[in-house]
Order: structure tokens, then C-alpha cells, then sequence
């Protein structure tokens, strides 16, 4: 593999901490570029992560809106909390609320995110940071279906701070991969995330084949496991 310029970040965009377990996993990542002799230093796209986790709320709402109703036509139901979870329910409610303005505004904020992204990888090869902010939670830790009524944004920030890193890319289209270099002492894995440019998914595969060579992930399991 060529030598590589390769950018990293530590704090995502949204402020929020980082489980020190991932920024564990995350040195270990840079230390094997480093040794392979790629270029690493640390750096980040710099745009409105508010103005743009708004924006693709915004998306989602409207999009939520178009599913929905086409359901509710064709089986002749009435969206409500009979019949869709109360998370749900209330992006579709805040969808019904928006304006074709809003819509295109919100466009408009992704589109210049992702330039503002495009900018970046002119400098960089891969840009890599934590997967999500911590080890995956509790099985319900997460409750898609809470009682009562639901506000869309606060839910929204609550259920989709732990990857805050990959947003972004799922926007923009960048190709990514998350890879399991490290495990917690409780077996639970700390991936790392890995993005390059348009186009170069070859690059990216090369580079989860260096990590999966020098941290070798296989032969982990945690104490409780499925195994063959």
C-alpha cells in the first residue's frame, strides 16, 4: 500500500465524550499507520453539525410522512399510536408540519455539508475515527416505543448520540468501514471507523486488511458467545 495521509479525530462534531475504551481502540489504529510509515495527524471536516443533524431530521420527518401515508392508503388505516411506535409517530408528526421551503432548505444545508466533507479528503487519504461514542448499550437501554408523548428533535439528539461519527457519511455517500481492533475486559468490541475518498473503496478495504493483519480480531470472543 502507497503511503497514506491519514487524518483522525478524537471529539466528534457534536461535542459529546468518548467512551475511553473507543479512543483506546483509536490509538491503537493510528499507532499501526504510524509504524507502517503513512502520515497521520489529527483533523476533522469543520461544518454546523446542528445545522446539519437538523437538516437531516428534516429528511427523515418527510420521508417518514411519504412511507406512512402510503401505508395508511393502501390498508385503509389511520396513522396514530395504535399501530406505530411512539418515536415514529412523533417524526410524523413533525413531517406533517414541514414546509416544501423547509425541505429544500434543509437540501441545501446537506448539500454544502457534504462539499465542505468533499473539501477535506482533498488533503486526506482516510479519515478514521471511533466507530460510535461507546461499547454497544444494554439490550432495551434503547426504547424506540417510550410512554407518552414523544418530542422528535430531543429524541432524535438522545437515540443518535452514539454515532455521531457517521451521520455524516451516510450523507455524503464517502465509502466507510468499521472494524473491531480493540475488546473491552468484558469482551464487548471497540471498532473503529475508517473513510476515504469517492471511488476508493479498494484504498479502504486495503487499509481493514493492514489493521485485521497487525490487531487480528478472529480469534476474540466474549465469555458469553456463539460459536460453530
Amino acid at each position: 500500500m502507497a503511503r497514506l495521509r491519514v487524518a483522525f479525530a478524537e471529539a466528534p462534531w457534536s461535542g459529546d465524550s468518548v467512551n475511553p475504551e473507543m479512543l483506546h481502540g483509536l490509538h491503537k489504529t493510528i499507532r499501526v499507520f504510524e509504524a507502517h510509515g503513512h502520515t497521520v495527524e489529527q483533523a476533522m471536516p469543520r461544518f454546523d453539525y446542528s445545522g446539519f443533524s437538523s437538516a437531516i431530521l428534516d429528511v427523515w420527518c418527510c420521508n417518514i410522512v411519504h412511507s406512512i401515508d402510503a401505508l395508511a392508503k393502501n390498508f385503509g388505516r389511520q396513522p396514530s399510536c395504535d399501530n406505530i411506535q411512539s418515536s415514529i409517530l412523533a417524526y410524523y408528526r413533525r413531517g406533517k408540519k414541514l414546509t416544501l421551503d423547509g425541505l429544500m432548505n434543509a437540501l441545501g444545508v446537506i448539500d454544502n455539508t457534504n462539499r465542505i466533507v468533499g473539501q477535506f479528503f482533498q488533503n486526506y487519504d482516510l479519515f478514521v475515527t471511533p466507530t460510535c461514542l461507546s461499547t454497544a448499550p444494554r439490550i432495551g437501554e434503547l426504547n424506540c416505543d417510550p410512554a407518552g408523548e414523544v418530542d422528535a428533535e430531543r429524541w432524535d439528539r438522545s437515540m443518535n448520540r452514539i454515532d455521531a461519527f457517521m451521520a455524516v457519511f451516510n450523507a455524503s455517500g464517502h465509502p466507510a468501514i468499521s472494524v473491531p481492533v480493540h475488546s473491552t475486559d468484558q469482551g464487548l468490541p471497540a471498532g473503529i471507523q475508517i473513510v476515504a475518498r469517492f471511488a476508493e473503496e479498494e484504498r479502504l478495504i486495503q487499509a481493514a486488511l493492514l489493521l485485521e493483519e497487525e490487531l487480528p480480531w478472529k480469534d476474540r470472543y466474549p465469555a458469553c458467545s456463539v460459536r460453530d
